[in-house]
């Protein structure tokens, strides 16, 4: 019987051989590119392993202050200074509210209508031909204190001493008027000298062009004034941050003996105390040590008081900066207390930074204004080292409270 196909295209007998052939050479080629794969991948773990121990050390241990990435700062260059009391020039205040923030630097508006501002080392090009050009003395007034507006940012202290405690405050040339400026900034210069600490106070329009837009909250602005107060006083121990809105009453009071001790920290730290009084879950921990701390804050009501706190020097104090900036949480919509919501989320969810902060009592570095005078752990009480002025704005007194406080501390 003639079959239909030629013989060469009938079944062999031997095809499951061939199979079997095909099926172990596969298996062979898989293995060997395995092999290679995993040569590959040790040989470039080992790679950065070196790199690692050679740039770290065995552990990556960053207790060595050579194994931390040094903190830059937001401009290019620095303007060194041996002054340990940086302070704008506080006259200009009201030019520079002439001016305004349109005036002091570019923008940009994105498809979403909102308004950028860029940051500048300097005059812009235009500003430049413009002095060049025109002999007017007010018009190069402006210009010449738009310059120094620009360049304030840039002093970095390079003296021999640096002071163990910077206080640190931003200055809001849109909120008060020059008189009240100089007596905010006075009182930090007054109690800096006596104690022989630093003072660094910035405009807080200085800081507008790191906000994501224009209309973000200037209270983020003070996370980043801590930042630059860092990079310009690098070797400093501590770092007072103090809100416009306060005033030093008690120039007698060494900080450091009266809280940075360890010994007189220690006593006073609220241990076990919710970070969200009076029923929050998570507390402070009960095993903190006070040598440990890198941030000290208060408490008012239900939320955390930045309008004074203190933070230290260190390695997880700065990560903290990096992070509590982030845009992540200052785009986030619902912090309704901007960098304090932030804290308090912060705190509440990382506990590596939860076992370095401690919460003291109020009137320890904040006692907060009252009208009428109240005997209790909270408001100004005569001898209280700071009376807080804080929500001023919202009572429409803030210049009138100024004023009385200062009268008192100048008597």
């Amino acid at each position: 019987m003639q079959l239909s196909y030629n013989n060469k295209f009938k079944p062999q007998k031997n095809a499951n051989q061939f199979f079997l052939k095909l099926k172990k050479s596969i298996s062979t080629n898989s293995i060997i590119l395995i092999i290679l794969s995993i040569i590959i991948i040790s040989l470039y773990i080992l790679s950065i392993q070196f790199n690692w121990i050679k740039k770290f050390g065995w552990f990556g241990s960053h207790s060595n202050s050579n194994s931390i990435i040094p903190l830059h700062g937001y401009y290019k260059d620095d303007i060194l200074t041996k002054n340990t009391l940086i302070f704008p020039s506080i006259e200009h205040a009201p030019l520079l509210r002439e001016l305004g923030i349109d005036g002091l630097f570019e923008s940009i508006v994105d498809p979403q209508g909102l308004k950028h501002y860029k940051l500048t080392d300097s005059f812009d090009s235009e500003d430049s031909l413009l002095n060049n050009k025109l002999d007017d003395e007010s018009t190069n007034q402006m210009l010449k204190i738009k310059n120094s507006f620009l360049n304030h940012g840039k002093l970095k202290f390079n003296g021999g001493n640096t002071p163990e405690i910077i206080i640190v405050t931003g200055v809001d040339f849109e909120k008060y008027e020059l008189s009240h400026l100089t007596k905010i900034v006075q009182n930090r210069v007054n109690y800096a000298q006596r104690k022989n600490y630093g003072i660094y106070v910035r405009w807080l329009q200085e800081f507008i062009p790191l906000l994501e837009n224009s209309q973000q909250s200037k209270e983020w602005c003070k996370i980043f004034l801590i930042r630059a107060a860092m990079y310009t006083f690098p070797n400093a121990k501590y770092f007072w941050y103090l809100d416009e809105d306060a005033i030093i009453m008690n120039y007698n009071i060494d900080l450091y003996k009266y809280l940075l001790h360890p010994k007189a920290l220690e006593p006073i730290m609220l241990k076990d105390q919710p970070i969200i009084p009076p029923n929050g879950v998570i507390h402070t921990f009960k095993n903190t040590k006070a040598e440990n701390v890198e941030l000290i804050l208060t408490q008012i009501g239900q939320d955390l008081n930045l309008n004074s706190f203190i933070i230290k020097n260190g390695f997880y104090s700065k990560s903290l900066l990096e992070f509590w900036s982030d845009k992540l949480f200052r785009n986030y919509h619902n912090f309704p207390g901007f960098a304090e919501s932030a804290i308090t989320h912060i705190l509440q969810w990382h506990p590596v930074y939860l076992a370095r902060t401690a919460l003291i009592p109020p009137r320890t570095i904040a006692s907060l204004h009252s009208a009428i005078e109240l005997k209790d752990d909270i408001h100004y009480n005569e001898g209280d080292f700071v009376a807080s002025l804080r929500d001023c704005q919202s009572r429409k007194s803030c210049e009138s409270e100024i004023d009385l406080y200062w009268s008192k501390t100048e008597n």
